[in-house]
């Protein structure tokens, strides 16, 4: 994990948990678009330094990102006597998750509201409709191919 948050903390990511193998942050400079180029960024870099960590690897570390742009519930949850954790949660969280779980190996999966964010920056392929756990609608989705 150190490698990958170190990349993470480059681009300005907190980082709210880890759960299992799996990193969430979150980019909170109070801009939205710088946010999104953040989180874009730091995933790329992410792939980037994976791949090199693979080359000296005996068994490849496998990855899939999942970057969402939205309103979250940011605060204090659990219990004062048992466990109280600062974390985010919603819709726009789940979203995230989904869309990881959607990724190629290797790969970052971005929501379409990061795409609008961001896409000035990148290069994606096409427009993919995600089917959501918990949603009625699909949710659209490009695949990360690079910065510009």
């Amino acid at each position: 994990f150190d490698l990958m948050v170190e990349v993470l903390s480059q681009n300005n990511a907190i980082i709210d948990k880890f759960i299992g193998d799996a990193i969430v942050a979150r980019f909170d400079s109070g801009d939205p678009a710088t946010d999104a180029l953040d989180a874009v960024r730091g995933a790329w870099g992410m792939c980037r330094e994976l791949e090199r960590f693979n080359l000296d690897s005996f068994e490849e570390v496998q990855s899939r990102i999942g970057i969402n742009s939205g309103e979250v519930i940011l605060g204090n949850l659990g219990c004062h006597k048992h466990r109280l954790e600062y974390a985010m949660i919603g819709d726009n969280v789940n979203i995230g998750q989904r869309l990881e779980s959607s990724a190629p190996k290797q790969g970052v999966m971005i929501s379409e509201s990061t795409y609008n964010l961001v896409r000035d920056h990148i290069l994606v392929g096409e427009r993919q409709e995600i089917e959501v756990k918990g949603k009625n609608e699909k949710v659209a989705a490009y695949v990360l191919e690079g910065l510009k």
